[in-house]
């Protein structure tokens, strides 16, 4: 009679065993899962930091191609305006030119 007494509180005991297990095994697949996720988490942070690094250095690049075409643009200006100086003092000295020849020939 005492294990019959017995018998559902064991069965109780067991039930509750099994209830604490599940609920181990539970948290400790969450644990993993948690663990996971910042493993993960650490990678993608790096990954943004390379990108990050990445995005200033081609940014610093454009601006430095940005600043070079600037001055490669005033200097083809100067260079046109140079040569549109010469260019003009060309024709200047042909036409004193001829004008002098015209005036030796008539001499």
């Amino acid at each position: 009679m005492e294990t019959l007494e017995k018998a559902p509180h064991a069965m109780e005991t067991n039930a509750l065993l099994k209830d604490l297990y599940e609920k181990k095994r539970s948290i400790r697949k969450i644990v993993s899962e948690v663990g996971s996720m910042a493993s993960e988490l650490r990678e993608v942070r790096a990954h943004m930091t390379m990108q990050e690094a990445n995005l200033q250095q081609e940014t610093a690049r454009r601006m430095t191609a940005e600043a070079t075409a600037e001055a490669m643009g005033k200097g083809l200006e100067m260079l046109q305006k140079s040569l549109g100086d010469k260019n003009s003092l060309v024709f200047s000295s042909a036409a004193l030119a001829e004008k002098n020849f015209h005036n030796l020939i008539e001499v």
